[in-house]
C-alpha cells in the first residue's frame, strides 16, 4: 500500500519546520510516485518540496580516506600487494567491483575496518556485496 509519509506520521501539525527526509537514490529513481509519498501536499502545487542528492564519493576520494586510514600509500600498498596480489587500492576496488559499493563514506569506514582487520576478506575473486562486506565487519 502507497502510503503518504507525512499524513501517517502527522507531520504536517509542524507548520514552521523544515522536515528532512532521507531515502536511498536507488528508490528515487525506480519510484515513478515517490513526491506522492514524501510531499506533505502531493495535490497543492505551492507546496515548497526540494529534492537534494549528496553527492558520492569519487574513486579519488575513497584512495584518500584509505591511504590515511592506513598512514600512509606505501604501507597500504603493500599490505594489498602482500595480501591480495593488487599492486594498488585503485586496482582492488576494480577488481571486486567496489567503486559503487564504497561512494558512501559510511561504506568506506566499514571498509577501511575490514581492511586492517579481516585478511581474508577479499580473497575470492567475487564481486564484494554490502552483506559481504558487512559480514566480514561483524566477524
Amino acid at each position: 500500500q502507497q502510503l503518504n509519509l507525512f499524513q501517517t506520521n502527522n507531520l504536517a501539525q509542524w507548520q514552521k519546520s523544515v522536515v528532512v527526509i532521507t531515502c536511498r537514490d536507488e528508490y528515487v529513481r525506480t519510484s515513478p510516485d515517490f513526491r506522492m509519498r514524501f510531499s506533505p501536499d502531493y495535490n497543492n502545487k505551492s507546496t515548497r518540496v526540494r529534492l537534494v542528492f549528496l553527492s558520492t564519493l569519487s574513486v579519488a576520494k575513497i584512495e584518500d580516506y584509505l591511504i590515511k586510514s592506513w598512514g600512509s600509500e606505501e604501507v597500504l600498498n603493500r599490505f594489498l600487494l602482500r595480501e591480495y596480489g593488487q599492486p594498488t587500492i585503485k586496482a582492488l576496488l576494480h577488481k571486486h567491483g567496489l567503486v559503487g559499493l564504497l561512494s558512501v563514506p559510511l561504506m568506506v569506514r566499514i571498509f577501511a575496518m575490514v581492511l586492517q582487520h579481516s585478511t581474508g576478506a577479499l580473497h575470492s575473486d567475487d564481486r564484494v556485496t554490502q552483506a559481504r562486506l558487512y559480514e566480514s565487519f561483524l566477524e
